[in-house]
């Protein structure tokens, strides 16, 4: 008999322990997915009327505006960190 192509399984054994985690890992990540999800339906939100108020009152911004605006909050070619975020999300005097 001829076993000419046992390297080959060598490291099958490996392989299958990480496939193994990494299938543990993505159940549990559904399993909280699922639970965020039953959590989010057992609450009914409705807007508040300010609010409704406020987000029709608002202009929408053309694609200058935007493009602006969203480099402030994250420079081409960076990503936007906490700092950048909570800066931009500060309160503004009005």
């Amino acid at each position: 008999m001829h076993f000419g192509c046992l390297p080959a399984f060598q490291g099958y054994g490996m392989r299958k322990r990480r496939l193994s985690a990494q299938s543990r890992k993505d159940t549990f990540i559904l399993q909280e997915m699922m639970i965020y999800k039953y959590a989010a339906g057992l609450y009914d939100l409705e807007p508040e009327e300010r609010f409704i108020s406020f987000l029709q009152a608002v202009e929408p911004l053309d694609e200058e505006q935007s493009y602006s605006l969203s480099c402030q909050l994250e420079p081409p070619g960076q990503r936007a960190g906490r700092k950048g975020l909570l800066q931009f999300f500060r309160p503004h005097k009005m």
